[in-house]
């Protein structure tokens, strides 16, 4: 998936490049390459697509060009093993939006990014809940095909699909 904005900014010059490299370096991207007017940096790997529900984790190539006063972002966002919901893509959008303001205006969008977690963690929990329900519903169906004498193991496997869902909604809950 990618997302691209373009914006200007009134001067480009060492600092605007140094905050630009902080800023980036700050949410996760190191940068594999520098040029005189193209960046290109990474963040995140394998792992993070397998197993996070935080955007910021997944495997993303980061391309900024300057040409005079006008900056071109690309964000490149490898969604191997994700379901993309409307909410990520805002994610990704806002932190672009971010970028630009920061750039301006040294802003970084903090009550956005408050709300945008807020929302985040709504999104999450009503995720989990679809897949607990989908997972017990999936059991009792498997125990109706497959006969009396694996409905133990199936209800011990619910039970361990239920626990962990209720674990795991308790540590999203805690996150900041």
């Amino acid at each position: 998936m990618k997302i691209e904005k373009t914006f200007s900014v009134p001067i480009w010059n060492k600092e605007m490049e140094q905050r630009t490299i902080n800023f980036w370096t700050r949410r996760g991207i190191a940068f594999k390459k520098i040029s005189e007017s193209n960046y290109i940096g990474k963040r995140g790997n394998l792992f993070g697509n397998l197993t996070s529900f935080d955007m910021s984790k997944l495997m993303t190539e980061l391309t900024i060009t300057i040409s005079q006063n006008k900056i071109d972002c690309s964000l490149e966002v490898n969604t191997f093993a994700q379901q993309i919901t409307e909410q990520n893509k805002a994610y990704w959008d806002l932190e672009l939006d971010t970028f630009n303001n920061f750039l301006k205006r040294s802003d970084e969008k903090k009550e956005e990014w408050d709300k945008m977690g807020i929302e985040v963690k709504k999104a999450k929990m009503s995720t989990l809940s679809k897949g607990i329900i989908s997972g017990l519903v999936g059991g009792v169906i498997g125990a109706g095909f497959l006969g009396k004498r694996y409905i133990p193991m199936i209800i011990i496997g619910a039970f361990i699909v239920f626990i962990s869902g209720k674990i795991i909604a308790y540590l999203l809950k805690k996150q900041p």
